[in-house]
């Protein structure tokens, strides 16, 4: 028996996503900071910089972190790299480069530097000036919940978001 899975996006508006269970999140992506191995300094203030982050995002509770891969493109780089080399030394300089492509690509395959993707789940503020607004507010979900229940969907003002 097959598992019909839904695609969970319903909307997309620059980096927000709106959820098919109403739910909003917002994604973030950093690019990646290059610290040489030698650095200490830049690698505790690196380290301090991201435990900052993930305490701050712990306060929400749900929150994704994900790291992509992109390729480095070492030997584009280095195919740039060595129209910079002085005509005297240009063919030791490539031969330089070449090997150390080679080297690279063999102890790593495909050289990858890597950037953070953060989604962070906006919680809903209840900000209702009375009572009875608040029990307006929950009947109204727990009608949409009833009608998605027996199949009917409810749909969202269109306020200049994609829908997908």
């Amino acid at each position: 028996m097959a598992i019909k899975l839904q695609y969970p996006i319903m909307t997309t508006h620059n980096n927000i996503v709106i959820c098919h269970d109403k739910s909003v999140i917002a994604y973030y992506r950093i690019p990646n900071t290059p610290i040489t191995i030698t650095d200490d300094e830049k690698k505790e203030k690196h380290k301090q910089t991201v435990a900052q982050t993930i305490n701050k995002l712990a306060k929400n509770k749900t929150f994704d972190i994900s790291l992509i891969p992109k390729d480095y493109l070492l030997e584009e780089k280095m195919n740039d790299f060595s129209k910079a080399l002085a005509p005297n030394n240009r063919i030791l300089g490539e031969t330089l480069l070449a090997y150390s492509v080679d080297k690279l690509t063999q102890e790593m395959e495909i050289p990858y530097q890597f950037d953070w993707v953060i989604g962070v789940t906006l919680r809903k503020q209840d900000k209702s000036g009375s009572i009875s607004d608040l029990a307006y507010e929950r009947f109204s979900e727990l009608s949409e919940m009833v009608a998605n229940g027996i199949g009917y969907e409810l749909q969202l003002e269109k306020i200049g978001m994609t829908i997908i």
